[in-house]
């Protein structure tokens, strides 16, 4: 694997200056004046519409991928897009704020934004900080593989051993310990009342945060692989990808497949705050966006990575993060789907990604070092 990961470009341009990448091989004059359509001078902008016109074809076309448009999108709509990336690019900037110079394995924000749990190690103790990624002191778990908190600050979910997760009722400690299939990955329901488990196979399974009851086990075809569930953010889908197969999208209320999303070696899914867009990280380094009520692969974006293992989106769906292997964050653009910036991350790997529930910070676990970036708006 490279040791090195490229010094992150976080300039108003919108091709990214990294080696190998489409950017290096540009004719100068053609990037150069991709970069002016994001100025803020309407003067610079009208020059660099003229010159990549002049230019032709080859031009449009590196416009094409700066912007991650397909070849139906006409040019004056090519520009319209990268004014408008290049006003979102000014109004939003990540400003490195905390380097905790530990990795980390797993990380997640309590509900409120004032907690954030960190597992250090796969097969470790969470450990709570603060909002500003101060240590409380607070510990929980032991031997923990993955957790999970609930959304209503109700509940906590961990696994700190082979074939058992644990679900704790924060206020009176309450224990209920459910059996299952090695150590999962696990996520809550949006209203608190599940939590569905993963792990290596071809079955979720969704279990009674009350009492740990089976509820529904949900059944993938296939190859057996790593399992991860997600629930849609109105609780009504489960999806279920899988590292080795396809992503399936099932009703939770029934258990029944509602539809199959072709491609295979799904990461990670991650809903978009509105439900309308379903985000999945691939082995082979994309980033597929998909529309989970037809099914349709909207948008696939190269993620910049070996393979992509982390996905977050803003809580206002303004931005998606991604990260991986050998590679930067990359930050998205929630409405064209194009690069904004891209930050280092310090670690080779990074495992998750975590935006603060108010939207004002990014947190990144990696197999180096644990990242925080202020995120700043400007409207």
């Amino acid at each position: 694997m490279p040791t090195h990961i490229p010094t992150p470009i976080v300039l108003g341009s919108i091709l990214l200056l990294v080696p190998g990448s489409a950017r290096a091989q540009e004719d100068p004059t053609v990037a150069r004046a991709i970069e002016q359509l994001g100025s803020e001078s309407p003067a610079a902008r009208a020059r660099a519409r003229t010159a990549i016109l002049r230019a032709g074809d080859a031009a449009l076309d590196a416009l094409r991928r700066a912007i991650s448009a397909s070849d139906e999108v006409m040019p004056e709509l090519l520009f319209v897009i990268a004014e408008d990336l290049g006003r979102e690019r000014r109004s939003v900037r990540f400003a490195l704020s905390k380097d905790l110079r530990e990795p980390s394995w797993q990380i997640a924000w309590r509900s409120g934004g004032q907690e954030l749990g960190i597992l250090n190690d796969h097969g470790g103790t969470v450990s709570l900080f603060d909002a500003n990624l101060e240590p409380t002191g607070e510990q929980f778990g032991g031997k923990t593989q993955y957790f999970a908190f609930g959304p209503l600050d109700k509940s906590d979910a961990y696994n700190s051993a082979p074939g058992e997760i644990a679900i704790v009722e924060r206020q009176s400690q309450r224990r209920v310990r459910v059996a299952v299939a090695e150590t999962p990955r696990m996520a809550y329901s949006p209203d608190g009342r599940h939590v569905a488990t993963g792990g290596y196979g071809l079955v979720a399974d969704m279990w009674s945060v009350a009492d740990g009851t089976h509820v529904h086990g949900f059944r993938v075809e296939g190859t057996e692989g790593g399992l991860t569930p997600v629930f849609s953010p109105d609780g009504k889908l489960l999806v279920v990808g899988n590292r080795n197969d396809k992503t399936y999208l099932f009703d939770v209320a029934s258990g029944e497949v509602v539809r199959v999303l072709d491609r295979k070696q799904t990461q990670q899914p991650v809903f978009s705050p509105d439900g309308k867009l379903l985000a999945l990280g691939y082995v082979d380094g994309k980033i597929g966006l998909w529309s989970p009520a037809t099914g349709k692969l909207e948008k696939l974006l190269d993620g910049g990575v070996e393979e992509v293992f982390t996905l977050a989106w803003s809580p206002d769906g303004k931005l998606l993060a991604s990260a991986g292997e050998s590679g930067p964050i990359v930050i998205w653009s929630g409405e064209h789907l194009a690069k904004l910036h891209t930050l280092d991350p310090g670690s080779e790997c990074t495992f998750q990604l975590e935006f603060r529930p108010d939207g004002e910070m990014l947190v990144a676990a990696g197999n180096h070092t644990t990242r925080a970036w202020t995120v700043e708006s400007k409207q």
